[in-house]
């Protein structure tokens, strides 16, 4: 059976950060300006697989620090889950590219705005971090997040 070709293939790859941190990201190749995807509490990059598959943009989907493949943060703050995400996009070398964050992927994507001079456009769903984030500072404590992720399938 040969594959379909209206499916965009994904490339997945870990960055290496300093002081031995990873982050991973997925990729998906196009056209235009790209995306790149910040996803929300218990989730990770596969989460806008659908998306990236859908848009003829170039993607760029990063599992946040803690979550998915990637290393924990240095520190539990925002400003810590920004650090690393620039410290990605500077490696991947996107150019100019439309950032788009979910919850708390929203509240980071505000930080890395900050941060990124190659942020051209900012999108926003359902952001969080306008405020304090409790949850997101406990999901990097050790065994919450695999706690939260074994329960998840029962909620």
């Amino acid at each position: 059976m040969s594959p379909d070709p209206t499916i965009r293939p994904q490339e997945i790859r870990d960055l290496r950060l300093g002081a031995g941190r990873s982050l991973r990201v997925r990729t998906w190749h196009g056209r235009g300006r790209p995306l790149v995807l910040l996803h929300g509490l218990l989730d990770d990059s596969g989460g806008w697989a659908q998306l990236a598959r859908d848009t003829h943009r170039p993607a760029v989907a990063i599992d946040l620090p803690g979550f998915g493949g990637s290393s924990l943060p240095s520190r539990a703050r925002l400003s810590a889950y920004a650090e690393a995400v620039v410290e990605g996009l500077d490696q991947l070398e996107l150019g100019n590219f439309t950032l788009v964050g979910h919850s708390l992927g929203g509240a980071v994507a505000t930080a890395v705005a900050e941060r990124c001079e190659s942020v051209r456009a900012l999108t926003l769903l359902a952001p969080a971090g306008f405020g304090s984030i409790r949850l997101a500072e406990a999901m990097v404590l050790p065994g919450v997040r695999q706690a939260a992720e074994l329960a998840l399938p029962l909620a």
